[in-house]
């Protein structure tokens, strides 16, 4: 999956400070859908980092 044409490829761009991965499934105003996900923080971010968790 790439992520040349999204949304989230302009708004982050280059300004990615640290990615970890995360089991913190219980995150904002929902839950995601897997047990494991990735923490992006970069520069820009409103609260600091954004987390991506897979489809399966």
């Amino acid at each position: 999956m790439g992520l040349s044409h999204s949304f989230y490829r302009r708004r982050i761009s280059q300004t990615i400070t640290k990615a970890s991965s995360t089991k913190d499934i219980f995150f904002g105003y929902r839950i995601l859908s897997s047990k494991q996900g990735i923490e992006i923080f970069y520069k820009s971010a409103t609260l600091g980092s954004v987390m991506i968790s897979p489809k399966n």
